[in-house]
């Protein structure tokens, strides 16, 4: 509440919100009010520190230029053990406990797709062993172009709800936000599992099917031994700080190169009409 004339070197605890119950006294229960003054390091109106303000408390005191112009805080010997202590352990279980997690998510949703839709990984698959160049390219133009596609058709959505409510039609404005809104989040979300899971299942079973015929050519039958092997195999490497990421993003370019390719491939063709031809 004072003034301190040079350095202040103060030990607090952290602070806290007890309640200080108010005090009776005499037959009649007469009331003394109590001033309750917080736990830990507080400053008062005219609270001033002409020196250095050193502090040792296991909390952070918000403490204004106006109170000390050089303010030092210091933590607990005990407290500064553990706060240099828990990081290195927190860092290195998150990294682990993060692969862990990558990985439980690539083998469901991989092992999701193969049962559901095994041709989404069997046929980009062969595209990729096929036209691996061209996968790349066609990938990378994809990654560049999907959201500045996505972009636009919702600017293009909203363009019309606005256009529709200016005319005064609030009908056709509701219809407008409420099919093209689920429509663009469908195809976000397409978007979110073909990169995320589906490329890197893709890539996964090339990888895992080519390991096992050199190994266990009568395992190659079905789908799901080459997945997860390939699934597992590319998790550990995903965890190569640099390597990994740079792998991943090879990974998603050709597999979504793959699954453009097929989309773009399956346009209906034009059957040629039959040639009546004279005979003499």
């Amino acid at each position: 509440e004072g003034t301190v004339a040079g350095d202040a070197t103060l030990y607090v605890d952290a602070s806290d919100s007890s309640y200080v119950p108010s005090f009776e006294y005499g037959s009649r229960g007469t009331e003394i009010p109590m001033v309750s003054i917080p736990g830990g390091l507080s400053f008062g109106p005219d609270a001033k520190v002409n020196g250095l303000l050193e502090y040792t408390s296991p909390e952070t005191v918000v403490i204004g230029s106006e109170v000390a112009e050089a303010v030092k805080h210091n933590l607990p010997p005990m407290d500064k053990e553990i706060a240099s202590e828990f990081p290195r352990q927190n860092t290195t279980s998150n990294f682990v406990f993060d692969q862990i997690r990558n990985l439980v998510a690539l083998l469901f949703v991989g092992l999701l797709i193969a049962w559901l839709a095994p041709h989404w990984i069997e046929r980009p698959a062969e595209v990729v062993k096929t036209r691996l160049l061209p996968s790349l390219g066609i990938g990378l133009v994809g990654v560049v172009a999907a959201p500045i596609i996505f972009l636009t058709a919702l600017g293009v959505v909203i363009l019309v709800a606005v256009v529709f409510g200016a005319l005064s039609l609030p009908s056709l404005t509701g219809l407008t936000l409420l099919t093209g809104m689920p429509l663009l989040g469908i195809a976000f979300g397409a978007l979110v599992v073909a990169a995320g899971y589906l490329c890197q299942s893709i890539i996964a079973y090339i990888t895992g099917r080519w390991i096992i015929q050199k190994v266990r050519p009568e395992w190659n039958g079905k789908l799901y031994g080459p997945l997860l092997l390939g699934l597992v195999l590319y998790s550990l490497i995903y965890a190569i700080p640099i390597l990994g990421g740079f792998l991943q993003f090879l990974v998603v370019l050709a597999g979504f190169g793959a699954i453009l390719h097929l989309v773009l491939a399956t346009r209906p063709t034009q059957v040629a009409a039959p040639v009546a031809v004279e005979t003499i």
